[in-house]
């Protein structure tokens, strides 16, 4: 490879894949939000309750049609049914980022995380939510935490890449997400 061609792939790279690879960043949230399904893993073993399960998928089908505030009403009283449940509280902290709210979201992540410490998506949100209140150690750790359970996760590729990017992760962030 000749010298100009390799300007030429590093100016494509620069100007079509890392704008791309920001973009996914940027909307990796939404990307987890499991769609209308229970998720066992998550803990949302629940007992039988025709109340919780209208709640969970009238938020749902509301976080779908960008009603905020009434999927977080919905997460809300559903978590009241069902407080221990990982995953109403990985949804409500997709709710609350959405409604450009992400303290309360890192919390509601951290509890979910913290009843299900296998929950990749929660682990992969509250990085993404450290990462927007500028808490960079710790988004790191999320992100590297995500990649223990399960290292195929590409958004956790690409947040440790865009902290690495932007100057924000720690040295080996580049390493760790591959962009090497």
């Amino acid at each position: 490879m000749t010298t100009e061609q390799r300007q030429t792939a590093y100016i494509t790279f620069s100007v079509l894949v890392l704008p791309l690879l920001a973009a996914v960043f940027a909307f990796g949230v939404l990307m987890v939000f499991e769609l209308d399904r229970f998720n066992v893993a998550g803990g949302f073993v629940a007992p039988a309750s025709a109340d919780l399960d209208f709640l969970y998928h009238d938020g749902v089908k509301s976080y779908e049609m960008a009603r905020y505030e009434v999927a977080e009403a919905r997460f809300r009283e559903a978590l009241n049914l069902f407080p221990e449940s990982a995953t109403l509280n990985n949804k409500l902290g997709l709710t609350l980022i959405q409604l450009d709210r992400p303290l309360e979201a890192v919390l509601a992540y951290q509890r979910a995380v913290a009843l299900n410490p296998d929950l990749v998506d929660a682990h992969y949100n509250l990085g993404a939510a450290y990462q927007m209140i500028e808490r960079y150690e710790e988004a790191e750790q999320e992100y590297r935490t995500v990649l223990d359970i399960d290292e195929t996760y590409a958004l956790a590729h690409i947040g440790l890449g865009k902290l690495y990017l932007d100057g924000s992760g720690s040295g080996d962030c580049v390493a760790q997400s591959q962009l090497c």
